[in-house]
């Protein structure tokens, strides 16, 4: 087990910020949440689920992230 794990484990506590949670306009937001998704999907599939969440289609938001 790692020193960090056991420290973990006993109670103690990391925390973390993540750049997301800064104050920004709506559009920086967007610009920066559409790349994120990007990197991570692929253009192709972030897109389509940027599309799905604006058009409210949950059901295909759903399947998109479970690959299908």
């Amino acid at each position: 087990m790692s020193d960090d794990l056991g420290r973990l484990m006993a109670g103690a506590r990391r925390e973390a910020a993540f750049d997301l949670t800064a104050l920004m306009d709506l559009a920086a937001r967007e610009a920066r949440v559409r790349g994120k998704a990007a990197a991570l999907l692929g253009a192709a599939r972030a897109e389509a689920g940027w599309q799905a969440v604006c058009g409210g289609d949950l059901g295909a938001f759903v399947a998109l992230i479970a690959g299908r």
